[in-house]
């Protein structure tokens, strides 16, 4: 019995160990059943996401097909209306060709009624005289005026082709008609005088076109009473157009000749004078070294040291004297000693534009640097050549590049639109000694620029 009991005490206290286990096992029991709830409700979802994306999957397709169609039909119509444009381009394109060449007879014609018009407005007039001077206008002028007077003292300058007779009377017909033709010629010598007053370089053609219309417009007017003004007196009208006009132009060129000839008259006295001062300088100079020889030969000790002193420098500066002097005299025995200089100024004219000068100074570039002071950057000196015909050699460089001038209506005109490689072999063939600078500084320009660009970042 006792062994029965030992076992089944045994077997009890194994089954307590089992419910105690048991008991610790319940909760990852119910996690585990837990785990598998959860998992069953994740599949769900997953079914129904898979579901859903379907239904969104075949709405998506319906939907761009039903896009698709809608940008097929705008497809359509945005490819009409490009056709659509397309065709009104082409026919405004076929509008501008006709337009261009209705501008283009137009301007044919224009240039037909206008060419001589045009040819002035650059400036360029073709002389009918061309008088050495001034004062042979004014006489040839005189003449012309009388020829008009001759004419209407003759009664040829207008006419009456019809006898006309009033009240029956053929006398009072005739101081009648001859009434009319004053008061035409005054209105038309009376206009005439008017444009003639105000000839100008631009408007010279004008005024010739304006005097013939008048010419036309008076005759026209006056036809009914068979009253005509002679195209003989028209014609000395023009000639006096013309001679007043190139009267003005010779005497603006004889102005400007006066002009030059003032400032090269100016330029020898300037010369003139620093001579004598040279010379009164030297004779000074030489006056103070013939004291300070007198008076070392009588001193000692420090007064014989700074006498020694002032001796040397007197020397140094009579040196100086006598080759200032030699240049100077130089220049008045030969007024046309000097430099020719070549400048240019980018910054104030630009790229390829240089000035040819003649300069007579015995400091060439402090005389070229006043030219500064008109414009908004100095100039840079590119060669400067020294000759004892100085005038013939800036002509020679200034006939070279003629077609070149900046100015091309002003006679002395230094200005010149060329090449350097042109001016630098036109020099070198003249077989002048020279060095040449290519590439001008232009220092304060090229700062200008570099500052501006900084002022816009």
């Amino acid at each position: 019995m006792r062994i029965f009991d030992f076992l089944r005490k045994n077997e009890l206290e194994k089954i307590k160990q089992m419910e105690l286990q048991l008991e610790k096992a319940k909760p990852l029991l119910a996690i585990e059943e837990d785990f598998k709830a959860k998992m069953l409700e994740l599949k769900t979802i997953e079914l129904k996401k898979q579901q859903l994306l379907k239904s969104k999957e075949h709405e998506f397709n319906e939907t761009l097909r039903n896009n698709e169609s809608s940008l097929n039909i705008v497809v359509v119509e945005k490819k009409k209306e490009i056709e659509t444009l397309e065709r009104k381009i082409e026919l405004l394109e076929n509008n501008y060709k006709q337009s261009q060449s209705v501008l283009s007879n137009l301007e044919k014609e224009i240039n037909a009624h206008e060419a001589v018009l045009d040819v002035f407005d650059f400036g360029v007039y073709e002389p009918f005289y061309d008088f050495e001077k001034s004062e042979t206008y004014r006489t040839e002028l005189l003449k012309i005026l009388e020829n008009q007077k001759a004419l209407i003292r003759d009664e040829k300058a207008i006419v009456c082709n019809v006898n006309w007779s009033v009240d029956g009377s053929l006398s009072k017909g005739k101081a009648n008609s001859k009434n009319f033709m004053k008061l035409v010629l005054r209105a038309f010598n009376s206009e005439c005088n008017s444009l003639i007053s105000n000839v100008s370089w631009n408007s010279v053609t004008q005024i010739k076109e304006r005097i013939e219309k008048s010419f036309e417009l008076i005759n026209k007017v006056a036809e009914q009473s068979a009253v005509q003004i002679q195209k003989e007196y028209l014609d000395l009208k023009l000639q006096e157009l013309f001679l007043e006009y190139e009267f003005q132009l010779k005497e603006q060129k004889e102005r400007e000749i006066a002009k030059t000839q003032a400032a090269k008259q100016k330029e020898s006295d300037r010369i003139q004078r620093q001579y004598e001062t040279a010379v009164k300088q030297l004779s000074s100079y030489q006056t103070q070294i013939e004291d300070v020889k007198l008076n070392l030969n009588t001193s000692t000790g420090s007064v014989f040291l700074l006498l020694q002193k002032k001796f040397k420098n007197l020397e140094i500066k009579i040196k100086e004297a006598i080759v200032r002097k030699e240049k100077m005299e130089l220049l008045v025995k030969n007024s046309d000693v000097g430099y020719v200089y070549i400048a240019s100024n980018i910054g104030s004219f630009g790229e390829n534009i240089y000035k040819i000068g003649i300069t007579k100074s015995l400091k060439p570039l402090s005389s070229i640097n006043s030219l500064s002071s008109a414009v908004p950057f100095p100039f840079d000196v590119h060669g400067l050549i020294f000759s004892e015909e100085v005038t013939r050699l800036e002509r020679e460089l200034h006939d070279a590049f003629a077609g070149n001038k900046v100015n091309l209506t002003h006679e002395n005109s230094t200005f010149f639109n060329v090449s350097w490689d042109l001016i630098e072999q036109k020099v070198n063939a003249l077989g002048s000694q020279v060095t040449l600078l290519k590439t001008p500084e232009a220092k304060e320009f090229r700062e200008t620029k570099m500052l501006q660009k900084q002022n816009k970042k």
